[in-house]
């Protein structure tokens, strides 16, 4: 267990026993840890900190252009279709 983990195991367990203190201290350290994951999450959408070389949103911005792509393909070859009839 780490130090961390420690201390706050520590903390939940006098907040539990009621006192105000350390509730407010496991509190904040809860928070922290929030803050912590959602900074992380809000990382993984940025370039380069996904599981791929592009981050979420580029890599939805690379599907969205190829779906317009071949919708836009798919319009060409039906208008060409009915033009040759």
């Amino acid at each position: 267990m780490t130090e961390s983990m420690a201390a706050k195991a520590l903390f939940l367990s006098k907040a539990e026993k009621g006192e105000g203190a350390f509730a407010i201290a496991f509190a904040l350290l809860e928070l922290a840890e929030a803050q912590q994951d959602t900074a992380t999450a809000i990382g993984r959408l940025g370039n380069g900190s996904a599981s791929t070389p592009f981050g979420a949103i580029e890599n939805l911005a690379m599907q969205v252009e190829k779906i317009a792509s071949a919708i836009s393909e798919a319009g060409s070859n039906v208008s060409e279709a009915i033009g040759d009839k």
